[in-house]
């Protein structure tokens, strides 16, 4: 079942499913991961997730990845990152700058949890 929605001018026509009608106007996605790093690793952790945030840049230039650091949790961070499209993740998630990246991180990360979110509402 589908419903069409006319897009503002810039944008085309794109149809959606009936279950999801906010999503006519947005259809970007975003990335989130959330990371439990070995205590005492934090500094290690944050420079290898620069690496691999530099190596993503090279093959995906248009991005930009922000790594947010838990005031409340020590050794938690929490990483972001604004997609086109679905298809752009996976095909990130897919990569050698993300597989090998997470692997890197595998002696100094105790915990390591991908999302994929789209955004709902906005406000500003």
């Amino acid at each position: 079942m589908f419903e069409t929605f006319r897009a503002p001018r810039h944008r085309k026509i794109i149809k959606v499913t009936a279950i999801a009608p906010w999503r006519w106007w947005n259809m970007s996605v975003d990335t989130l991961g959330i990371w439990l790093v070995k205590p005492g690793h934090e500094d290690d952790f944050v420079q290898a997730w620069r690496d691999m945030a530099a190596r993503t840049r090279k093959e995906f230039p248009d991005g930009k990845a922000v790594l947010m650091h838990d005031r409340d949790v020590p050794n938690r961070f929490i990483s972001t990152e604004h997609w086109d499209s679905f298809d752009q993740i996976e095909r990130w998630r897919a990569s050698t700058a993300y597989t090998e990246g997470v692997q890197s991180n595998r002696d100094i990360v105790q915990h390591f949890e991908p999302h994929t979110l789209d955004e709902t509402a906005a406000v500003g």
